[in-house]
């Protein structure tokens, strides 16, 4: 580990942050910066209502990551029982209670988190009282070894810190509300992204979907309703958002939607835009996004899909970050040995990678997948 110039100042900033005066992040950042990790996480939970209180999180360079797990992965992260079932100002190390014969078939660890980069995880549980439950964590980078005794050593004293300045921050009435861990998520986004009730009414847009709605070329804001340029575009908008069943308990509606939208004309129409939308329902994501059921509405430009990142595949295929790595470098040209060897797995494991990728494409040959993937053009067909 490297420590940082002045353990004094860092903990000088731990209060800071604790006082409202610095984000947590910041603080966050510099812990992670000093242990090499590969993000250092904090995240507080309503033992009420389940939901999240607040979450803050320090190194990971990929909002992507953060998205996923809120909205999927934390169903199965087979870490978080072993850390909520902490005693107060205990530590917990992840290698200690998930052998390395369950990591190898965990779902969790093999299609998110060691695609995603990181491996071990040490947490040690801050707050625990009939209200609410916190846990700080240090998550490793992938190929790195858990944290030492060393690391540990600077740690444990630093987590004392902590704990005294999520009192201050609590005393102080500034917990967030359930909504922002979502909102943070989605800020970091670099597509447009825009946030809808079950009625079509806009609740939330990123920078990026500020962006869209204000140039109007294909959506536009009618007051305060997500409209199309055209009729056609909007009826399927909104038959795409019914069929997410987002206003009726209890029955299972579409994981994924996928509308073609088309510029009326304007400014090359033969090239669409793909709007995709998946649900949102609090039970299911931890509460991060509100109390009410949402549905995530992103925009993908057909024209860039060349350079379009994993995430884009994962999105539109609800693929997991490990197959989503697969359709990109399948993409690239690369063979199923060479995308073995560069992701350090077995050619077995790519290979039913590559199974369940022709399933959720609905392609039965490699090259038709590959084309699929290169040209997209069947999305928008």
């Amino acid at each position: 580990m490297q420590a940082p110039a002045s353990y004094d100042t860092l903990v000088a900033q731990i209060y800071n942050a604790g006082a409202g005066r610095i984000p947590w992040e910041a603080v966050l950042y510099a812990v992670n910066d000093a242990l090499k990790t590969w993000a250092i996480t904090f995240t507080a939970v309503d033992k009420r209502t389940g939901g999240i209180l607040y979450s803050h999180i320090g190194g990971i360079a990929n909002p992507q990551s953060q998205l996923e797990y809120a909205r999927k992965w934390h169903r199965i992260d087979t870490r978080m029982s072993v850390m909520w079932s902490l005693r107060v100002n205990e530590w917990a190390h992840c290698h200690q209670h998930i052998s390395e014969a369950e990591v190898a078939k965990d779902p969790f660890y093999q299609e998110f988190l060691i695609p995603m980069g990181s491996r071990y995880a040490s947490g040690v549980k801050l707050v625990d009282d009939a209200e609410m439950g916190l846990v700080f964590s240090c998550l490793g980078v992938n190929g790195s070894p858990p944290l030492d005794e060393t690391a540990l050593e600077w740690m444990r004293p630093l987590a004392g810190h902590f704990q005294q300045a999520l009192a201050i921050y609590s005393h102080l009435g500034n917990l967030r509300m359930q909504s922002s861990l979502g909102q943070k998520i989605m800020d970091a986004l670099p597509q447009p992204v825009v946030l809808l009730d079950a009625g079509g009414r806009m609740h939330y847009a990123n920078a990026a979907g500020h962006q869209a709605l204000a140039n109007r070329r294909y959506i536009f804001d009618r007051a305060g309703q997500l409209a199309c340029r055209r009729a056609e575009d909007e009826m399927a908008l909104h038959m795409a958002l019914a069929s997410l069943a987002l206003s009726t308990p209890g029955v299972a509606g579409e994981e994924r939607a996928f509308v073609r939208l088309t510029s009326n004309g304007v400014a090359n129409p033969s090239a669409p835009i793909g709007v995709c939308l998946s649900p949102l329902r609090p039970p299911d994501v931890m509460g991060a996004f509100g109390a009410v059921p949402m549905a995530l509405l992103m925009f993908y430009d057909s024209t860039q899909v060349a350079n379009q990142t994993p995430e884009f595949f994962a999105e539109v295929f609800n693929l997991s970050p490990a197959e989503a790595q697969v359709a990109v470098q399948l993409t690239a040209g690369l063979s199923l040995k060479e995308i073995a060897k560069t992701r350090k797995v077995a050619l077995t494991t790519v290979q039913s990678q590559l199974k369940s990728l022709k399933e959720k494409t609905a392609t039965s040959r490699q090259p038709d997948l590959v084309r699929k993937l290169a040209a997209m053009t069947a999305l928008f067909d």
